[in-house]
């Protein structure tokens, strides 16, 4: 059940409406009118907020992982379901891939991109509470708490709040909701060639406070090992590693053949010159055992926050005199460029700026992420460009490659970086909003990360994760505090009630 707000202000309410029928664009100018408007949204977000935690938990039930379309499907069509119950219209596109939730009137659009997909849980038991859903001491958890189920949820009753004000809107708002961000975006490459009309400028509740208004780019490549047999003494007829392109691996496992007994003399070696790769041996038969490595998970545009187990694989397999060449040159590529190194200078690509007009753009990191054997060894690696790189500059460098390692490549997806200026209008109001609700600076920071803001012009990643808090983005046991959820959701709400009750423009220039 929504709750209303009972208004303690009738006569100030009466007074607005006067000021608003009278004034017109002045209608967020003087101070006392938006301590109003800000009053009133945090009252009705408080009102509602048990009914925002019941929102989130059910969608979470459903494990909506990118590649299971008709889960996200499911997914998609609860979140609108949500924002049917308060009273917005709504609509499927893309092939039903696409909701899009519709707020206001106007020739000027502000966008919230979001997305209901999720990358895997990953093992159920390495999750101390449930990845589908549980609140438990002022915490929300499971898979896509952060990101970006409950964000969903959030930016909903985010547009209700300024709904709920019953007051005149001079633009739209159009909340986008994907289905494959944490894959490749078909979902919006086919919204854009269906020639729907963009959104002028918006943001995306998919990355941290302040304001994310510079992107990494987003570099995705196949890779594939292909060699017949050499001479050896052991055969690895399976390996495996990684679930999704943009995830450091927290786990890889070989299966081996060959004399068990050495075998496992060079795992107790390994260990003990490595301890944090902690390989682990099962013995199968006499003479085939699997080799498991662990490290720990993080999302690919955060490597130095994780520990990435394939490598620790490659690193004892090179000690292996193997059978298979295709393996042989894979376990080198990885072992020669990723041993306690994840920046792109390695494999060739050319350094850039790290500073653009005064601000930074960080370096170039690239990661192994996936391997897996299917005629050949696949591996799947996760690039991060500053900006100044271009596709070209990355194929340059692995046509070298591919020639020294002897694998053939593709590109499975490529985006360029994003950047704007700290000088856009909307970039001015989404600073004084935060600043007035959290008292602090906001500063505009870089991300290695990728975003639905790379779709649409204009955009930049807003929240949630805020300074000094934990981002559990891809991370087992991932949360989000209600405390900073709530926090976050009065932020979208202000700022939606400031674009869409102004009647002036907060277009570029």
């Amino acid at each position: 059940m929504i709750l209303p707000i009972k208004r303690q202000w009738t006569k100030t309410c009466d007074r607005l409406s006067h000021c608003i029928l009278i004034c017109d664009v002045n209608i967020l100018k003087g101070d006392k009118i938006l301590n109003q408007v800000h009053s009133e949204i945090k009252s009705w977000l408080e009102a509602n907020k048990e009914q925002i935690i019941s929102d989130i938990i059910e969608a979470l039930k459903i494990n909506s992982e990118s590649n299971n379309r008709a889960e996200a499907k499911k997914s998609l069509k609860q979140v609108l379901d949500v924002a049917q119950k308060l009273g917005f219209r709504s609509e499927l596109r893309a092939e039903d891939q696409v909701g899009v939730v519709f707020f206001g009137e106007g020739t000027e659009t502000l966008g919230i991109l979001t997305h209901a997909d999720i990358v895997p849980v990953g093992d159920p038991k390495l999750w101390f509470y449930s990845p589908y859903g549980e609140f438990n001491e002022g915490k929300i958890y499971g898979r896509g708490a952060v990101d970006n189920k409950g964000m969903v949820i959030s930016s909903l009753y985010a547009m209700a709040a300024v709904k709920a004000l019953n007051m005149p809107v001079y633009k739209k708002l159009e909340l986008i909701i994907g289905t494959r961000e944490e894959i490749v975006w078909d979902d919006i490459y086919l919204y854009k060639e269906e020639g729907h009309p963009l959104p002028d400028y918006g943001f995306t509740p998919d990355g941290e406070f302040p304001i994310t208004n510079r992107e990494k780019g987003n570099c995705e490549i196949h890779m594939i090992f292909r060699g017949g047999d050499c001479p050896g003494e052991f055969e690895v007829p399976d390996i495996k590693s990684g679930e999704v392109i943009n995830s450091v691996p927290g786990k890889a496992i070989a299966r081996v053949r060959g004399n068990i007994e050495e075998i496992k003399a060079m795992v107790m070696e390994f260990n003990r010159t490595a301890p944090e790769a902690g390989l682990e041996l099962e013995q199968i038969c006499t003479e085939e055992a699997t080799i498991a490595a662990t490290g720990k998970t993080a999302h690919s545009s955060m490597p130095e926050q994780g520990i990435n187990a394939m490598t620790f694989m490659c690193l004892f397999l090179s000690r292996l005199k193997v059978k298979n060449a295709a393996l042989e040159e894979y376990v080198k590529f990885v072992a020669d460029h990723f041993n306690d190194n994840y920046y792109g200078s390695s494999l060739g690509l050319p350094d850039h700026p790290e500073f653009l007009n005064g601000e930074e753009m960080g370096k170039t990191t690239a990661v192994p992420t996936m391997v897996y054997v299917d005629d050949g060894i696949h591996l799947l690696m996760s690039i991060r460009t500053v900006y100044g790189t271009t596709r070209e500059e990355i194929a340059d460098a692995f046509d070298r490659l591919s020639s020294k390692y002897g694998f053939s490549y593709t590109f499975v997806d490529y985006l360029d970086p994003l950047y704007v200026s700290k000088e856009h209008k909307f970039i001015e109001l989404l600073s004084r909003t935060y600043e007035e609700v959290t008292k602090e600076k906001a500063e505009l920071i870089l991300t290695g990360g990728t975003t639905y803001a790379k779709a649409l012009p204009g955009s930049v990643a807003f929240g949630p994760v805020f300074p000094k808090d934990d981002d559990m983005c891809h991370q087992t046991d991932e949360y989000i505090s209600v405390d900073k959820l709530m926090k976050a959701t009065e932020i979208y709400a202000l700022v939606i009630a400031r674009v869409l009750l102004d009647k002036e423009s907060f277009l570029r220039g």
